[in-house]
């Protein structure tokens, strides 16, 4: 699967955020917006790829 670099960005962000949160806590989406303030856009987009991946 070819993934455009912003919905990687949006793959390492997310992975990288489970270091410090192993979960999908609020304090874990906080620090994704932190870094990526549109991961929610991002988060539908790699929807349509979630089962190639």
């Amino acid at each position: 699967i070819k993934l455009s670099s912003s919905l990687i960005e949006y793959v390492v962000i997310h992975e990288l955020a489970h270091i410090l949160h192993q979960n999908h806590s609020k304090d874990f989406w906080k620090l994704v917006h932190k870094h990526l303030k549109d991961y929610k856009v991002k988060e539908k987009k790699i929807r349509l790829f979630e089962k190639l991946i």
